[in-house]
């Protein structure tokens, strides 16, 4: 599958710049349960919330269309309205967690049509605005023309869309905010559309930049934002947020690559595994490695004890074996890499295919990438092949195409291998999902979720040498797909929020 383009510019030189791509997370409630009341109160010419035929579920009626000469434009005085609602209901509850420590100084940018400014100043806000030519001035070498930092809240509005090099207006909001500042930037929502609607976009003379697809998350996370969220209003805008991080933006740093081993009853092999990871080098990474041990009765403990004095381990011990989906939770909770990844502590995988499974990261062209897993002795069908118990392999591959199948029919993909262990991810686009399965549907609710969640996984082959039963793999063949078939209907129709 083909990696995907970074944001769309008019300007070849900015598009050349950098590439990115974005969060499409489903809209499970309407605009309407994310504006606090009370703040609503306070804003000029409060309307009421839509109702169910006119929300953002809604198909816009002729009189949110206007004529052609204007571009297709879907909005409304009032509904431009509500999208300026949203946005100052967004800046005032991060105010209101952050307390009378966060700064109130509030960065703006927005075009004159827009009723953002008026609506930000209603909430007593300190606002300012942002020129962009003064923050891109380098600094002198007594400072002077250096940006000033320390702002709270910063909102761009359009201005993302009318900037020719938006990762660069990134960089320079990134350097005007404190650590944790919030970032809100709105954006026509493209994120499903294909290159014909992007072209119509870019036709409209305001319009520089386009953001389909996976664009704005990636390009978020490059710049140095972390914990996006993203929510369509009632006029068809997409509003993203995101905190500015602690640590300076990731191509201008050293990356960490989280290794997340699940350990239970695995004595001979851990020691291996283990010391092929630490091992491992890749140029411009880190590693930090999280041991989640389950209480394994066969000595396994002792083993991973053993690594205690590591700086880059961290070990978790589990009073009893809670499932393998428990255990990389655990893990997950733990760790504080750019880059996650799966590692089980067999020897089905190669350490040796990470570098391949984090390029379509490194170069922020996919937030989720999949280990496609291909067999050792070269057979072109089936992912497993256990030497003596030959009828056992070919009934788990049989049930391994039933079950791509009905994954992919059901979520409308067209991967080859969903179930793999080897999955890389993003920290940041787990932000916002609540994940739950202990046992192995664990792996369905994970690529589920991320899926829903508007990921797309790029799939790149990886070395798999299968064990079988007697070498201790711990599928219930009786059991476990039950769970499977569960997790595939439960986690594509349940609400990814809680």
């Amino acid at each position: 599958m083909g990696a995907t383009e970074g944001p769309v510019t008019t300007d070849a030189s900015a598009a050349n710049s950098r590439q990115a791509y974005c969060v499409d997370q489903e809209d499970n409630e309407p605009a309407a349960d994310l504006v606090s009341p009370s703040i609503l109160d306070l804003l000029p010419g409060a309307a009421p919330p839509p109702t169910a035929s006119h929300g953002p579920h809604a198909r816009p009626s002729p009189d949110h269309i206007v004529g052609a000469d204007d571009r297709r434009e879907r909005t409304t005085a009032s509904a431009r309205g509500w999208s300026d609602r949203l946005v100052a209901d967004t800046v005032a509850r991060h105010l209101d967690v952050h307390g009378v420590g966060a700064s109130r100084r509030v960065l703006v940018s927005c075009d004159d049509k827009s009723g953002t400014r008026t609506t930000l100043a209603s909430l007593g806000l300190t606002l300012e605005s942002l020129e962009r030519d003064a923050m891109s001035r380098p600094p002198s070498a007594n400072g002077a023309g250096a940006p000033q930092a320390g702002a709270g809240v910063c909102v761009l509005d359009g201005s993302l869309e009318r900037a020719s090099d938006p990762a660069g207006l990134l960089a320079d909001v990134y350097a005007r905010l404190e650590p944790d500042g919030l970032l809100v930037a709105t954006v026509a929502d493209l994120r499903r559309q294909g290159p014909a609607e992007v072209a119509r976009a870019l036709r409209r003379p305001s319009i520089r930049s386009a953001f389909p697809g996976e664009t704005l998350a990636s390009l978020l996370f490059q710049e140095g934002f972390e914990r996006p969220r993203f929510r369509r209003s009632d006029d068809g805008r997409l509003v993203a947020t995101a905190h500015r991080s602690a640590l300076a933006p990731p191509r201008a740093r050293t990356q960490v690559l989280s290794v997340v081993m699940p350990v239970y009853n695995e004595r001979e092999t851990f020691r291996e595994v283990m010391d092929h990871v630490l091992k491992k080098s890749i140029p411009g990474v880190e590693l930090e490695i999280v041991v989640v041990e389950s209480n394994s009765t066969d000595g396994t403990r002792e083993e991973v004890i053993a690594y205690a004095d590591d700086p880059r381990v961290r070990i978790v011990l589990q009073d009893r074996p809670c499932g393998k989906g428990n255990a990389v939770r655990a893990g997950l909770e733990r760790a504080t890499g750019d880059f996650l990844i799966i590692q089980d502590a067999d020897l089905e995988y190669d350490v040796d295919d990470y570098d391949a499974l984090l390029e379509p990261l490194r170069r922020f062209e996919r937030g989720f990438v999949l280990g496609v897993r291909g067999r050792t002795d070269g057979a072109n069908w089936g992912v497993r092949h256990f030497e003596r118990a030959i009828l056992a392999s070919r009934a788990m591959n049989v049930g391994n195409v039933v079950f791509l199948t009905l994954f992919n029919l059901v979520y409308g993909q067209h991967l080859r291998d969903p179930f793999t262990m080897y999955k890389v991810v993003r920290r940041d686009c787990l932000h916002g999902l609540t994940l739950e399965c202990d046992r192995f549907d664990f792996d369905w609710e994970l690529t589920a979720k991320l899926i829903r969640s508007g990921y797309t996984p790029a799939e790149v082959p990886v070395q798999y040498h299968s064990r079988s039963f007697s070498e201790g793999k711990k599928i219930s063949v009786l059991r476990d797909p039950i769970t499977w078939i569960v997790a595939c209907f439960k986690y594509r129709f349940k609400s990814l929020e809680q």
